[in-house]
């Protein structure tokens, strides 16, 4: 019987949702990337969801990455030739937004500064 913390506990903080749709990934692709979500769930704030999509289109893999939950959203889609690549974008663009936000989040929250083209409560902007 699983104890009643660890069940809090996974409920807030769950583990990041990967899907991708319409690709196969090898296992150690797939294992890489869920490597990299794990360790960028720990640098989100907290109480946040971390969810990644990798999609085929036309132009290449597709990764849709978002963090969202207690008022944040950070968004990332970025195209590449391989899952890991855009991936690898994708993150990178996330990590610039979660640096903006730890730099702001406490002069934000006092309306002391705000530079909306870094972050807004609403969402972040690409």
């Amino acid at each position: 019987m699983k104890r009643l913390a660890d069940f809090i506990d996974h409920q807030l903080d769950p583990s990041p949702e990967f899907r991708p749709v319409g690709i196969q990934l090898s296992p150690h692709e797939k294992a890489l990337i869920l490597g990299k979500l794990e360790l960028l769930k720990e640098r989100a704030p907290s109480l946040t969801t971390t969810r990644l999509s990798i999609f085929k289109e036309k132009n290449g893999i597709k990764a849709s990455l978002v963090i969202n939950g207690a008022g944040l959203n950070f968004r990332a889609m970025e195209t590449a030739k391989t899952a890991l690549d855009a991936f690898d974008t994708a993150e990178a663009k996330i990590d610039r937004q979660l640096t903006d936000w730890k730099k702001n989040r406490f002069k934000n929250s006092y309306g002391v500064y705000c530079n909306k083209s870094v972050f807004t409560s609403g969402g972040h902007s690409l």
